[in-house]
This record gives structure tokens, sequence and C-alpha cells, in this order.
């Protein structure tokens, strides 16, 4: 099947997989929705993708049902899942969107030659968290719901990151199905530079100098033969008080391999602040060094 517009990306009608056990297999259709244009000099962005709307096929024996599973979307992944009792097997579509690439899946059950949505990770009351570039991915148990694992860079908030970038760190999620809805059960960051930074930053947000100050080499960061907690709260209080306030901070891609690979950012109306950090080379990443340079705001 293939759409007869001319310049029309092709319809796609696709084997599924046989659902319900009935010995024929539901099918899945990708259909192109038409572009709308306004006047005849409209023209596609040279780089615009389709949009499409998505639907299961499935034959009752007298004629096909088609039920409606997602609209307007640029790129998905159909997977087969298992609900566990009494749903039996059921279809994830997995969305990714726009240029973070986030993944969001939805899930269906299938009954009666039909597909009802069952859970949307978009929903309002969902506790889904997107990750950048994220990828989800399924694991069967014979008896048990599948378990859901997202992985993909997290998205830190306060340290603003290129959503298409490298800056930010890795994390895994893992997140078991209720009966009604995927649900988180674990997530995983994974060490590095940015996420020493991150951590760093929100520790000294509350104000928990403990906890920053497990993140650093004291004496290199202090430069002082004797550190204590009580000096780097001082030195905190006394030159980096915009970390215990409420900023947002932009980590900013950079050539990799550059010196300046993990710097951050401050912006202010009329300046910025640039910091430089360093970090021990044991697979720690703890904070070394860290110096500002101010600069004045570009016009």
């Amino acid at each position: 099947m293939e759409s007869t517009a001319p310049g029309a990306p092709p319809n796609t009608l696709a084997p599924l997989g046989d659902l319900d056990g009935d010995g024929v297999a539901e099918l899945l259709l990708k259909w192109a929705i038409p572009e709308v244009r306004v006047g005849p000099e409209a023209a596609p962005a040279p780089d615009s993708q389709p949009l499409w709307g998505v639907y299961l096929l499935s034959w009752d024996g007298t004629h096909w049902k088609a039920s409606h599973l997602v609209t307007g979307v640029e790129e998905f992944t159909p997977i087969l899942i298992n609900l566990g009792k009494p749903l039996g097997r059921g279809l994830a579509v997995v969305i990714q969107e726009g240029d973070s690439h986030a993944a969001y899946p939805a899930i269906f059950q299938f009954k009666d030659h039909v597909a009802t949505l069952l859970w949307d990770a978009q929903a309002d009351d969902s506790r889904y968290e997107a990750l950048l570039q994220g990828q989800v991915s399924f694991e069967d148990h014979a008896e048990a719901p599948a378990e859901m694992i997202v992985t993909g860079r997290a998205d830190p908030g306060f340290l603003q990151v290129d959503p298409r970038g490298h800056r930010g760190f890795q994390a895994r999620a893992v997140y078991h199905w209720d009966g009604k809805a995927f649900v988180p059960a674990k997530t995983q960051y994974f060490n590095d530079q940015d996420y020493t930074v991150y951590r760093f930053i929100a520790a000294l947000h509350l104000h928990d100098y403990r906890s920053a100050y497990a993140l650093v080499v004291p004496a290199s960061l202090l430069k002082a033969d004797s550190p204590t907690l009580d000096a780097f709260r001082q030195f905190i209080q006394d030159n980096w008080p915009e970390f215990l306030q409420d900023e947002v901070f932009q980590a900013p891609e950079a050539p990799e391999g550059s010196p300046d690979e993990h710097v951050f950012v401050l912006r202010k109306p009329d300046k910025r602040y640039v910091y430089h950090p360093s970090f021990s080379n044991d697979g720690k990443f703890l904070l070394t060094g860290l110096t500002r340079t101010l600069e004045a705001a570009p016009e």
C-alpha cells in the first residue's frame, strides 16, 4: 500500500505478529499524514520529516478491524511485550520526540481484535521521566509482566545541557508494571565529570556542605595543607555564594578533548561567569580545582 500523492512518503503495511493466537497475524499500518500547504509557493522544508498515523489491523474472520494507535509522530518503534495475567500479550509503541530524541512509550491491550490504550507515558498522571537521546527496551519474564528499561542522558535541570549534544550524564531507569501503569523502581546514574558538577551544585543549593565536601579533593581545591569542612564552608560563602542561591547554570558543548570540555556557565544580564573545573583521574572524578572567569555578556 503506497501513497498516491506526488512526492508523498509511502504508506506501509507490515505483519506485527499473531497477538491473539488465532493463526492470523495482526498488521501495522503506517499512514503518512498529508502535508498542509498554504498558497502555491509553499514548499516543505528540505530536512522536514513526514508525520505518521499508526493503526493496528486485525482479521476477525469476516473483515479487518482497525485500531488507532498514535497520530502525528515522526519516529516510533512497535514492541510486543508480556503484561502478565490477566492481560497477556500487549503492544508497546515507543515514540521518539523532537531534537532531544526522548522516548515516550504507550502501552496497548489487545482483546477481541481491538487495541485499547492502557497507559501513556505522556499522560498528566504518568510518573515516567524521559531521558535525552533515550532508548526504551523491555525484558520479558515467563509469568511476571515485562520490565521496562530506559537508558539515555539525564536532564539535570539547573545544569542545562544541549538536548542534541553529549554533555550531561548517563542514566538507566527500570520501571515495573503494576497492572495499570509502568512505575519507577530503580534509577542508576553513571559517574562522570558532569555528574560530579551536578551533585556539587545540588548539594550547595541545599546548603549541604558535607555532601559537597565529599565530592572534592579538599587540599587541592582549597590549596591548604590541613583542610577542614568548616574551612570549606567559609571558602564557598566567601568566594562562590552563587552556588548557594537558586541559580541555573549552563553546560555548553565544546570540542572533545578541549581543555574546557567540562566548562559550565552562569549568565547574568550584563555579564557571565565561566567556571573551569578540573577532576581527579582515579575514576571518581572528584573536583581538584575550580576557577571562575568573568566575561562581558555578548551584545
